[in-house]
């Protein structure tokens, strides 16, 4: 958890202009099913098991990561990181799934389009809180469920880096 002097700044270079927007895969667990373990002195994160993890294969434009500071002088500040995922053509299987992260407690990691890990839902779950299904009114509209899932946090998604971990969650499949 963050405190007021848990951070100093140490400046950054202008980087590289090779980073592309999106997430190509998130994978989701029942918060009660993971802990996870924070280093501070690096500021990276594991979880204790894999195994838990469900993973969501996503076609490129259909989810993001998004998270927004607030400030409130009288309460203090906390960060909102909303996972937006559409999952296209409406039919059984994706409808309980879609109710499963709606009405759930869950804990998830999301891999960018840069293959950056990103830890969301570590110390509160990610809740669902937004969803639509929707058949579209033209032939070219699109017919998908759309989910957003959102946690508030004391700060931003860690950066997941053990290669253990990377391996396990990307060694499971769909059943």
């Amino acid at each position: 958890m963050a405190n007021c002097t848990s951070y100093t700044l140490t400046g950054l270079n202008a980087g590289c202009k090779d980073s592309v927007g999106g997430v190509a895969k998130i994978w989701l667990a029942d918060k009660s099913a993971v802990t996870w373990t924070i280093d501070a002195s690096t500021h990276t994160i594991k979880p204790d098991a894999t195994s838990a993890f469900k993973v969501y294969n996503l076609r490129r434009g259909a989810a993001s990561m998004t998270s927004t500071l607030t400030v409130n002088d009288n309460a203090g500040s906390y960060f909102s990181t909303e996972v937006a995922i559409n999952f296209l053509k409406m039919e059984t299987s994706k409808r309980l799934e879609v109710m499963a992260m709606l009405m759930g407690q869950t804990t998830g990691v999301v891999k960018d389009n840069n293959s950056k890990y990103w830890a969301v839902g570590i110390n509160n779950p990610l809740e669902g809180s937004a969803g639509t299904g929707e058949t579209g009114t033209a032939a070219s509209d699109a017919n998908q469920y759309s989910v957003t899932i959102s946690v508030d946090d004391a700060e931003l998604p860690y950066e997941i880096t053990d290669a253990s971990t990377l391996a396990g969650l990307e060694s499971i499949t769909l059943a």
